[in-house]
């Protein structure tokens, strides 16, 4: 089994023969923050107290962390934050067991390198959507001549740090071992392999 970046996200809900996919989207229609943020914390100590994050390739906990990527802008602001968090805990988590592998048993390679594909793909994916939410709600400042109620002021989270961390999590992945994983023959993966050393120049 492998993980490839989809051409789109909504690929990764079709069944392909060798590809991880996802079984079921969860919609959180019916949830509460609460139980989201709930569901939050089940995947990411399971993805973060398995070896190099490799549960994340589980049914389970790569079905809801898709999920919670698809679903984003439906989610309330602080549970954004609390995602995106969590998968640059992700990537931080599987480079570390990446760099230390020290197996070149195929089937390992395979697990480690869609484990860390999945993670970079996964707030890639997240961050971009956090941008487009971000450049709207500006958009939306500006028509309505920068008139903005004080509770939204006052409880607004700092984007710009949490994606700041992001980034460098992401910054922190890229080294001559992790950049042999992405698969040179897939444009998909080409393109987010850019998108990942972009992240390591300060300049970009």
């Amino acid at each position: 089994m492998e993980f490839l970046v989809p051409l789109h996200a909504a690929d990764l809900e079709l069944a392909k023969a060798g590809r991880y996919h996802v079984q079921s989207v969860l919609t959180f229609e019916d949830e509460t923050d609460a139980e989201i943020s709930a569901r939050v914390k089940r995947v990411e100590d399971q993805v973060l107290g398995s070896d190099a994050g490799l549960e994340l390739l589980q049914e389970e906990w790569l079905d809801v962390t898709y999920s919670l990527v698809k679903k984003l802008p439906m989610l309330s602001e602080p549970l954004r934050m609390r995602v995106v968090e969590m998968l640059a805990a992700f990537v931080s988590n599987v480079t570390e067991g990446v760099l230390a592998r020290r197996t070149d048993d195929a089937d390992d390679v395979a697990l480690y390198r869609s484990a860390f594909k999945a993670s970079v793909y996964f707030l890639i994916t997240a961050l971009i959507s956090v941008s487009s939410l971000q450049l709207q709600m500006d958009k939306d400042v500006l028509k309505h001549k920068g008139k903005k109620s004080q509770s939204s002021v006052l409880n607004r989270i700092n984007w710009g740090k949490v994606v700041e961390g992001a980034i460098q999590k992401l910054s922190r992945s890229v080294s001559p071992t992790t950049f042999s994983m992405w698969n040179m023959n897939v444009p998909e993966e080409v393109s987010h392999l850019e998108l990942h050393l972009r992240s390591d120049d300060p300049h970009s």
